[in-house]
């Protein structure tokens, strides 16, 4: 496997489709977006549909446990998301920059399986989860719906995760 993760330059494309051929790349991560309708999606799904006729397998690459302060504060919803502690008060995962979520809110999880909805659509082979801190009963269970809408939808995709280091997690699922 090589594997490339860096940003996929959309506006460049021809050249790096070149050099994914000439480091025999097989393998890609990139984002996809849960709005199927956007530009941006059908940007990632012609991007994913490339690869394919490359030989190369693509990686939809999610951020499990956590939600930006820049995401809060351009959709104050999704306060309802993220971790409190005891007294209330909203969790950091990093302060000033990332807010730890909360893997028992249903709001969460559905928004996230919207996520997996919108990959699954654009074709990803394989799902990966960062910061998916593991062993946690939230983590776990939001690990099996996953795997339960993957199987509902007839795919059969891989998910991975950084559970206490970069792990497969198909066994958890």
């Amino acid at each position: 496997i090589r594997f490339y993760r860096a940003g996929n330059d959309m506006e460049h494309l021809d050249r790096m489709f070149e050099m994914f051929k000439e480091a025999a790349i097989t393998k890609v991560a990139t984002h996809v977006p849960a709005d199927t309708k956007s530009e941006e999606y059908a940007e990632v799904k012609a991007f994913v549909d490339r690869c394919h006729e490359n030989g190369i397998k693509v990686t939809a690459f999610f951020t499990l446990g956590g939600i930006s302060l820049s995401s809060v504060m351009m959709n104050p919803e999704l306060r309802d998301y993220i971790s409190k502690d005891e007294y209330g008060q909203l969790r950091w995962r990093e302060p000033g920059g990332t807010f730890l979520a909360d893997l028992k809110s249903k709001g969460y999880i559905d928004m996230m399986l919207q996520n997996v909805k919108a990959a699954l659509d654009a074709g990803i082979d394989e799902l990966y989860y960062d910061y998916a801190i593991g062993g946690t009963g939230e983590v776990l269970n939001f690990l099996s719906k996953v795997r339960e809408l993957i199987d509902k939808e007839g795919k059969n995709l891989t998910i991975f995760g950084n559970c206490k280091g970069d792990l497969i997690v198909d066994d958890v699922c």
